[in-house]
């Protein structure tokens, strides 16, 4: 017999769907429970934040999981800062997630049907302070000529 082509692939159990997605019933989008994983810039974000010609001074992206019904789950989104100190997220680009919403008879919802409830769902987290903090802490100082 030859072993699994990843040796730790035999150790671990499989988590999710055959499709990696957990699904959730999109009533319950918003009872969804999530810890912040991560927040970094990102200057590939704030290049496509320019190039949407958005007002964004920085951009970046974050990143939230949690566990539903035994499965892990997480959500990232891109982000920016505005000129007056504003944090919003870059709605025009989707978020990043391994949340597949479906409706009440369990079928699978569109991705642009289900963006508004996930959306919401990242308004309902306090991500702001994370990104708030993490300029702060990462933003290089100007330079002196």
């Amino acid at each position: 017999m030859n072993p699994p082509a990843c040796p730790h692939a035999a150790y671990f159990p499989q988590m999710h769907s055959r499709d990696y997605y957990c699904r959730v019933p999109q009533r319950k989008a918003a009872e969804l429970r999530l810890q912040h994983s991560a927040t970094i810039l990102e200057p590939s974000v704030l290049n496509e934040v320019r190039h949407l010609c958005l007002p964004g001074r920085v951009a970046g992206i974050t990143e939230w999981h949690g566990v539903e019904q035994g499965y892990p789950i997480s959500i990232g989104w891109d982000w920016m800062e505005l000129q007056d100190g504003d944090i919003r997220p870059v709605m025009v680009i989707a978020p990043r997630t391994n949340i597949r919403l479906v409706d009440a008879k369990g079928y699978d919802v569109s991705e642009a049907s289900a963006a508004p409830f996930l959306w919401a769902l990242i308004a309902s987290l306090p991500w702001q302070g994370f990104v708030s903090r993490t300029i702060v802490e990462e933003k290089p100082l100007p330079r002196r000529a």
